[in-house]
């Protein structure tokens, strides 16, 4: 994405600014989905909730293997070819 802001504007501080306008709201999506995550994953200093959790553990990889919850982060595109949203076409470059 950055390389597009680049390329589409001719300032770079336009394209910085428009670079971090667009992927504002997919970088604060992406915490909040990480905090929520990490408060599942305490660990504790019990040896026995540490057994448990060591025996549990291989059950929830094999279940996340076949899991899309996360697909929305993985399969994320940028299309090269498109102009940035909001940037007019860039002047040639010297």
């Amino acid at each position: 994405m950055l390389a597009k802001c680049l390329r589409d504007f001719p300032a770079a501080d336009e394209a910085f600014a428009t670079y971090q306008r667009l992927r504002q709201p997919r970088a604060e999506q992406m915490v909040a989905y990480a905090q929520e995550i990490n408060k599942h994953k305490r660990i504790s200093s019990n040896p026995l909730a540490v057994r448990m959790r060591d025996a549990i553990v291989p059950f929830f990889l094999k279940k996340a293997a076949s899991d899309t919850t996360n697909q929305w982060i993985y399969d994320y595109h940028v299309d090269w070819h498109a102009l940035t949203p909001t940037a007019a076409p860039a002047a040639p470059r010297p």
